[in-house]
């Protein structure tokens, strides 16, 4: 996925759980973290780290 392809997708999920904590009486996280990885386009061969801690 192209950065700007995942910064579009990052920015309109903020805005859904912006939308959904004003709506609700919810705590709001004090951090966000993304985790993202070596893509199918990266130079980099074999198991991606993101995967492997994704599955345990």
């Amino acid at each position: 996925m192209h950065l700007s392809s995942s910064y579009l997708i990052l920015l309109q999920w903020m805005n859904e759980i912006r939308l959904r904590f004003s709506e609700e009486k919810c705590v709001i996280p004090a951090e966000i973290v993304v985790v993202s990885g070596s893509g199918k386009h990266s130079n980099v061969r074999g198991e991606s780290l993101v995967k492997s801690l994704v599955k345990k």
